[in-house]
């Protein structure tokens, strides 16, 4: 049952996971060049140099475990209240990549200027798992129904 509708939004929370990885991380660099910045596999653009990749490895790290979870997720649909259970995992795994992400920006002896649109990934990842839980919680409710009727 691949096709059901909570399978699309857990493969779109893990297009946008992996999205993310090579989305500009959220912040600009004040001082250096107003359109310097670099995403979390460094890809460095302007005079954004003086970034560590230390510093982005727990935001790659992340990102990757939360798209191979929602991945794997979409293949246990025999078992929905374990996808249920793994849609709460992947809900607190999105809000620690959230905590870290601000972490960094605010931890950087840089200041942050404004957020780029990598920073609405996670928000749109947490919007697919709800999403997908709302979904499996349905089919859930459909299989009780039935098996009461009978």
């Amino acid at each position: 049952m691949i096709q059901r509708v909570q399978s699309i939004y857990l493969i779109l929370a893990a297009i946008l996971c992996v999205a993310a990885i090579f989305a500009p991380i959220p912040y600009v660099i004040s001082g250096i060049q107003p359109d310097a910045f670099v995403d979390a596999l460094q890809f460095r653009f302007g005079q954004a140099k003086q970034l560590h990749i230390l510093q982005q490895i727990p935001l790659v790290a992340i990102n990757g475990v939360i798209a191979a979870i929602c991945l794997i997720n979409i293949f246990l649909f025999r078992n929905r209240k374990l996808q249920m259970r793994i849609c709460n995992l992947t809900t607190f795994l999105v809000l620690v990549l959230i905590g870290v992400a601000v972490y960094f920006a605010l931890s950087d002896k840089f200041t942050p200027d404004f957020p780029f649109y990598g920073a609405l990934f996670p928000l749109f990842v947490l919007l697919a798992n709800w999403l997908a839980k709302r979904g499996i919680r349905h089919d859930e409710k459909l299989v009780s129904d039935a098996d009461r009727l009978r």
